[in-house]
């Protein structure tokens, strides 16, 4: 993207030297929505993270609070119990 293209929603022009992006820094919209598509399409999500997570065990931390959910066989924090 070069720094001649101009925001088709708020009308903003990068500076000349600024590092472009696909986003508007003014009004956050896209400078290019086909490019912006095609860029945002090259990403994957291998699945939830966090508390979205759907993860057997991220369900039992979330109901136990107790990290050693998590824990690998071996590790000193391992309850079998807890295994998911």
């Amino acid at each position: 993207m070069s720094n001649e293209v101009v925001c088709p929603n708020c009308e903003f022009k990068p500076d000349p030297g600024v590092r472009p992006t696909i986003w508007c820094p003014e009004c956050g919209k896209s400078f290019d929505p086909a490019r912006t598509r095609e860029a945002l399409a090259s990403i994957s999500v291998n699945s939830f993270i966090g508390a979205a997570s759907l993860s057997p065990k991220m369900e039992k931390f979330q109901e136990t609070g107790d990290p050693a959910v998590f824990a690998k066989p071996g590790a000193l924090d391992y309850d079998p119990s807890l295994a998911g």
